[in-house]
């Protein structure tokens, strides 16, 4: 296993990898949920290298495949803007 850092040509793997239905299935509405399982691969790629140009990303590598990821940086909610917070992102497969 290889931990490195993320940089934007890993954007799609990281888009195929970042699957909200089983990260968020119960925590998310399902609208949001379905609205997102919709979106076209190309615009969630294109989300994740702007991502990568601004967050600190860290990648979990293993037999050359990103297994996993987590993001740190200031938190991203309008109602708290202004305030410290810490964005901590896990992702992982699923086996």
């Amino acid at each position: 296993m290889l931990i490195r850092p993320a940089v934007p040509a890993d954007a799609a793997e990281l888009a195929a990898l970042h699957l909200w239905d089983e990260a968020y299935t119960g925590l998310i509405a399902s609208d949001l949920l379905a609205a997102r399982a919709a979106e076209p691969a190309t615009q969630r790629t294109e989300r994740w290298r702007k991502r990568l140009l601004s967050t600190p990303t860290w990648l979990a590598v293993g037999d050359a495949v990103i297994v996993g990821f987590v993001q740190a940086g200031h938190g991203r909610d309008p109602d708290r803007a202004g305030l410290e917070q810490g964005v901590k992102q896990p992702g992982s497969r699923t086996p």
